[in-house]
This record gives structure tokens, C-alpha cells and sequence, in this order.
């Protein structure tokens, strides 16, 4: 599917019938999804076949995005990676970025610790996990404070009490608090996450 243009043209289309597919007044108010194979953008690593992206939005205001799982597990995705992706590429209709809600002018970082939601890559296909260890799709339910990562202190964690277990960059190795909390890290950093979702 292509985006936009793919998605539009399906959105848009007049049926055989003569009326519209979706009722034209409802353009600015109502949000389009749409579940598709894959994205129409090429792969870098792989020329001729398309790239394997989880999905992709308008940001900042749009009502458009697209849900791609055709390379991911089973073809699809699992349920849960189905829902988190969904909810994910939501939020971004909603302004919502990768690095938290931040001025228009200033980017944010992925993959921060500090920043517990779905929109998160460290927590998108994975869920946030709970104190029970049950993954949750959530959008951020609070703002941690900043963190130095030339001044990170264990006692004082993400410097907040949180609804949610914390997960970080590791090597792929594993790390002892890993191990020791039943948790996995993310294996790479938010750029190489980013490609390899557009990659996998």
C-alpha cells in the first residue's frame, strides 16, 4: 500500500454504486485506518522487495495511517503486536512522537528509558510490562524527570515511583538485572531499532 497516495485513493474511492466509500464529511473529524501487507516504500537491504515498517501515520494532526505486519510474525503479527502497533500509529494522529510530548521546534530521543509508553519503541511491540509482569498498552501516564547519562544514580532509579517496569539499551548478551528480573533488553540502539523495524 502506498502511502499516501494508496491510502487515499482506497479512502476516497466512489463504489460501483456511485456513493463514496466513506461519507466526504467526515474527512476532518474521523481518523482512517488501514490494515495492509506492506508499506510501497523499497528496502535498503533488499532491492525489489518492499521494507518490513510495523506502520506508519500522519503526525502532528493528520487522521491517516496504515498498520503493516506482512513481515512480522505469521505474516501479520501476533494479536498483541496487531493492538500495540494500532494504538501506536493512533497516537501519532495525536501528536504524540517517539521522544514524549515536547515543543514543536524540539525532538526528543527514541528509546528513553524515562519515557514509559506505547509510542516508545522500546515498548511498542512489546508492551509495557506491570509489577505482575503483564504486558499493557499504554499511552504515558506520567512525565519522569530528565536523565543525565553521565550522572545516572541506581538508588534513585527514573527518579519517580512508576506504574510500569523500566527497560533500557543492553547489550545483546543479556545483563545480570536482566536475568534477574525475568525481563529482556532492547538489543539495539534507537536508530538500528528504527531501521530494523523498516528492515525486519
Amino acid at each position: 500500500m502506498g502511502w499516501k497516495s494508496g491510502l487515499r485513493a482506497y479512502r476516497d474511492e466512489t463504489r460501483s454504486t456511485g456513493t463514496p466509500r466513506f461519507a466526504r464529511g467526515r474527512k476532518d473529524i474521523f481518523r482512517y485506518g488501514l490494515f495492509a501487507h506492506a508499506l510501497g516504500v523499497p528496502s535498503i537491504s533488499r532491492p525489489g522487495a518492499p521494507a518490513a515498517t510495523s506502520g506508519i501515520a500522519d503526525s502532528g494532526g493528520g487522521g491517516d495511517f496504515i498498520v503493516t505486519l506482512g513481515f512480522w510474525d505469521g505474516q501479520i503479527g501476533t494479536d498483541f503486536v496487531q493492538g500495540a502497533t494500532l494504538l501506536h500509529e493512533l497516537g501519532h494522529t495525536f501528536g504524540l512522537r517517539h521522544g514524549g510530548v515536547v515543543a514543536a521546534s524540539i525532538v526528543e530521543p527514541n528509546c528513553k528509558p524515562n519515557y514509559q509508553s506505547i509510542m516508545n519503541y522500546l515498548f511498542q511491540a512489546r508492551g509495557l510490562l506491570d509489577s505482575r509482569g503483564f504486558a499493557v498498552l499504554d499511552f504515558s501516564r506520567q512525565r519522569l524527570p530528565a536523565l543525565n547519562e553521565g550522572a545516572l544514580a541506581e538508588t534513585v532509579g527514573l527518579g519517580a515511583p512508576t506504574d510500569y517496569l523500566a527497560r533500557w539499551y543492553a547489550p545483546q548478551s543479556g545483563s545480570f538485572i536482566d536475568r534477574t528480573l525475568g525481563t529482556s533488553p532492547a538489543t539495539r540502539r534507537a536508530t538500528a531499532i528504527a531501521r530494523s523495524l523498516l528492515e525486519q
